[in-house]
């Protein structure tokens, strides 16, 4: 029920953190991955470790900014591959300003990679899709899409759109059987964060918001990437599935 045996992935951010542990819990699940990113050498790791695994991997070099990349990158692996079963949008990018000294370009970039890359890259799979009338999207949205946080605006409000996004795409694709769901991951460990998680004392504060007793390593949001990406949840679309170790109950 939880396997993804011969069907195809596409996970974009998935050159470190949470996407590249995805991508590669995809690969040992049975599928064949592409990875999108920035960076061609990350992208190159882990496509060794798809290949390590057993499947094809296919790294794609992207901005998902720009629309024309993100249509010619689906394409690529549509004819790689012959089909595309399962997307995971992942790409995001994260800031922390106090409201009043948000810059105009800072709000644009976090709006177009969180917001505007998503919806595009979610338009481009679902082209491929529907004609099949297979499909499954997951959102990667985050808890600072659910709850309010200072000087997180520009952020937050990209995730909460994301969480709403994901709400609409889910209806309006449902009679084509395509599933979309999304992911709200808590405080996780990735190397872009490892700066601020590195400060002990910053650290132990934000521990003690989490009933769990710790923050995520990317690996805690495989397990609900399988399920959402398998026929395990067939009959769930338009879901948010917040893996937070508790901290958005209290």
């Amino acid at each position: 029920m939880f396997s993804l045996q011969d069907q195809v992935a596409l996970v974009t951010g998935a050159g470190n953190g949470i996407g590249r542990a995805i991508a590669i819990a995809f690969a040992r699940a049975g599928a064949d991955v592409a990875v999108a990113g920035r960076n061609p050498r990350t992208l190159a790791e882990v496509v060794a470790e798809i290949a390590a695994a057993g499947r094809r991997g296919l790294p794609c070099t992207v901005d998902v900014r720009k629309v024309p990349e993100v249509r010619a990158m689906v394409q690529r692996v549509v004819e790689t591959f012959g089909r595309l079963d399962i997307l995971v949008n992942n790409a995001g990018l994260t800031n922390r300003t106090p409201s009043l000294e948000v810059k105009e370009e800072e709000w644009d970039a976090v709006l177009e990679t969180n917001l505007k890359g998503l919806f595009f890259c979610a338009q481009a799979a679902a082209a491929h899709m529907i004609p099949r009338r297979r499909g499954k999207i997951i959102n990667v949205a985050s808890i600072f899409g659910l709850v309010g946080r200072p000087e997180r605006a520009a952020y937050g409000a990209s995730k909460a759109a994301a969480i709403q996004l994901t709400r609409t795409l889910a209806v309006e694709w449902a009679p084509h059987n395509i599933h979309v769901n999304a992911i709200a991951p808590g405080a996780t460990r990735t190397p872009t964060r490892e700066v601020v998680f590195g400060d002990p004392a910053f650290r132990q504060r934000l521990v003690a918001q989490y009933p769990l007793g710790r923050l995520a390593d990317p690996e805690d949001m495989v397990g609900t990437a399988l399920f959402l990406a398998s026929d395990a949840s067939g009959f769930i679309t338009g879901q948010t599935i917040v893996v937070d170790g508790g901290h958005t109950v209290q």
